[in-house]
C-alpha cells in the first residue's frame, strides 16, 4: 500500500469537475526518477528552488575537487549521497512546492495505485461536499420514453428502511468480543 499527500488548489471560477482535476497526488516514498535524474526531475516538476540549490552544491564540490581540497575518489561519493537525499527527500520537495503556492493540504489517501488512491479521495471529497455543488457532476441516465424500467427497478418514493425491533443493548463489558475472539469465559 503506498500513502498519498492530496493536494488542491485555490478554486477558480471553473465548475467543479475542472477544479477536481486539478487536483495533485504526491507519493510519499522513494523516487527512483529524482535518484537517477536528479536535476531533470526538478526541472519536470518546476522546483526551481531545488535546482537552484543543487546546481551551487555540484557547483562547489566540483571546485573543492579543482582546488584539491577534496580528494577525487571523494566527489562520487558525495554526489551519490546527494542523489540520494534527493531520492529521499523529491516527495517532500513536492509538497512544500505546492504548499507554497497556496495550495490546501487536502489529506492523505492510502491506496495500491494513484487510480485506486483518487477514487478513494473523490468518493469521500463528494460524499462531504454540499449538495449544491456536486448537483452539477452527478450523471444523469435518460431513458427513451418508450422503454419501460426494469422490473428490479425501485419505485420513484421508496418507502423509509423498518425501523429495528430492538433497541441496541447497552455496553456489557463482560460480553464484548475482541477481534474474532471471545474473552476466557466470555458469552456470545
Amino acid at each position: 500500500m503506498r500513502v498519498y499527500a492530496v493536494f488542491e488548489p485555490r478554486m477558480r471560477d471553473d465548475d467543479l469537475m475542472t477544479h477536481a482535476e486539478r487536483f495533485r497526488f504526491v507519493r510519499d516514498g522513494f523516487s527512483f526518477p529524482a535518484f537517477i535524474f536528479g536535476p531533470l526531475w526538478m526541472l519536470r516538476h518546476r522546483l526551481w528552488l531545488a535546482l537552484l540549490i543543487y546546481i551551487v552544491i555540484v557547483a562547489a564540490l566540483g571546485a573543492a575537487v579543482y582546488y584539491r581540497v577534496m580528494p577525487l575518489g571523494a566527489e562520487a561519493g558525495v554526489s551519490f549521497l546527494l542523489a540520494i537525499i534527493i531520492g529521499l527527500e523529491a516527495a517532500t520537495l513536492r509538497r512544500r512546492k505546492l504548499l507554497w503556492w497556496r495550495w490546501r493540504d487536502a489529506g492523505v489517501v492510502i491506496a495500491d495505485d494513484l487510480v485506486g488512491a483518487e477514487q478513494r479521495f473523490f468518493d469521500r471529497w463528494v460524499a462531504r461536499a454540499p449538495r449544491e455543488m456536486i448537483t452539477d457532476i452527478t450523471p444523469t441516465v435518460v431513458a427513451p420514453a418508450d422503454v419501460a424500467p426494469p422490473a428490479h427497478a425501485a419505485p420513484e418514493s421508496a418507502p423509509p428502511p423498518p425501523a429495528p425491533d430492538s433497541p441496541p443493548r447497552p455496553y456489557d463489558p463482560d460480553s464484548y468480543v475482541v477481534g474474532q475472539f471471545l474473552p476466557p469465559g466470555g458469552t456470545r
